[in-house]
């Protein structure tokens, strides 16, 4: 897949680190907000990722529906976070016709009823402030994808506490992966996305605030902080249909009503689609029927993530054991391999040893050579002392006999 950032400069409005913590905008980076319905966007990095609002707010001029977004996004936050870090002081402080909230996959109990509560904090100070509230769902850890019904749960039934707008770009990342699974949607690190991960989610998000059809929308968007992106013209029109059928899919179980029986994520073969035959009821003894088909629909879906996890895990057991045999036998092998090195060295040691008592042997011929010789040069010192003596004395004999 082909996907491009070019001219990378600032996200627009308040963002975060990768740590946590705020990091300063240049306004000056960014161009004007385009006229029409504006959008708070409120999350962490699976917001902020490759411009998400940006990416939104582009579709929407192209679409010819324009949405002017803002952004109060911090690294791995909640929405309780975001409730200490005062950012319902920004939705206050203007005018939104929609507050976009996100927060992690969320799947288990504590952080589907953590978003619950938050979400319905934030709804109030958005309904005070004449906006509505919409849930971006988002996914779970590659590693966890089994869980997916889990989070879709959680966001569809954080939506339907208050009234809000689901905007599913979790079941848009399923049914994209169904037209082709090979599709690059993660990022490197198994969670955040790609720019064609955001792009799809921002498909849907725009889909579902403003009405419009993700269908014919470009792959190349230029965004108002000057980046750029390029999504291969092999995937564009996948992602725009799995965008069209997961709202789509959500627009029609909003308009069935608040029947807790669909209330369990249906995406695709993950997850069956459970309804019920019970008609709704107000009555006191009603409300408790659907609550227990709610809870057995959840009980339901539970089970089935657990039975998943527990195939991936068997899996892994299974990989895990075979990984375990071959180090074993890796082991053995080079147990032998340094056993053999080991009795190389001993022979080696062994020879080493026997050449230094050859060099010693060696030296001590040396010492008697040297002796030797020293003992010859002594014996020609001497014989040439005697030649020189008896040259003298013939020498003087001579002489004598001519002085007579």
């Amino acid at each position: 897949m082909g996907v491009f950032l070019l001219a990378a400069l600032p996200v627009a409005g308040p963002s975060c680190s990768a740590r946590g913590g705020p990091a300063a905008i240049a306004a000056a980076n960014l161009e004007p907000r385009p006229p029409g319905d504006r959008v708070l966007f409120v999350g962490n990095s699976l917001t902020a990722g490759n411009d998400l609002p940006l990416m939104v707010e582009a579709l929407s001029v192209a679409g010819g529906r324009p949405l002017g977004v803002e952004a109060v996004v911090y690294g791995g936050v909640n929405l309780e976070d975001h409730w200490n870090r005062k950012t319902q002081d920004r939705i206050t402080g203007s005018a939104w016709k929609y507050v976009v909230l996100q927060q992690g996959p969320s799947s288990l109990a504590e952080g589907r009823a953590d978003l619950r509560k938050w979400t319905g904090r934030f709804d109030e100070v958005i309904r005070r402030a004449g906006g509505q509230t919409a849930l971006y769902m988002v996914w779970p850890e590659s590693r966890r994808r089994a869980v997916f019904p889990m989070v879709g749960e959680s966001y569809r039934l954080a939506a339907r506490d208050v009234g809000g707008v689901l905007l599913p770009a979790g079941e848009a990342w399923l049914a994209a992966w169904r037209r082709k699974p090979s599709l690059a949607l993660y990022g490197p690190d198994g969670f955040h996305p790609t720019a064609a991960g955001s792009y799809l989610a921002a498909l849907t998000i725009y889909a579902g605030l403003t009405g419009g059809s993700p269908v014919g929308l470009p792959g190349r968007l230029a965004l108002r902080n000057g980046v750029t992106v390029v999504i291969d013209d092999d995937d564009i029109a996948i992602l725009q249909a799995a965008a069209e059928e997961a709202i789509g899919k959500s627009r029609s179980e909003s308009s069935d009503g608040p029947d807790p029986s669909k209330a369990s994520a249906r995406v695709g073969s993950l997850m069956p689609a459970r309804k019920s035959s019970r008609a709704p009821s107000t009555s006191p003894t009603g409300r408790m029927m659907l609550m227990l088909e709610e809870i057995r629909a959840q009980n339901a879906a539970t089970i089935d993530a657990v039975h998943a996890l527990g195939r991936e895990l068997r899996a892994d057991i299974s990989r895990l054991e075979t990984r375990a045999s071959t180090l074993e036998a890796a082991f053995r092998y080079l147990s032998g391999e340094v056993t053999a090195l080991k009795a190389e060295v001993g022979e080696l040691r062994s020879e080493v040893g026997a050449l230094k008592a050859e060099v010693a042997a060696l030296k001590a011929e040396v010492v008697t050579l040297k002796g030797a010789m020293e003992r010859v040069e002594a014996k020609l010192d001497s014989k040439a002392d005697r030649a020189r003596i008896e040259a003298l004395e013939r020498r003087v004999e001579a002489l004598e006999s001519a002085r007579t």
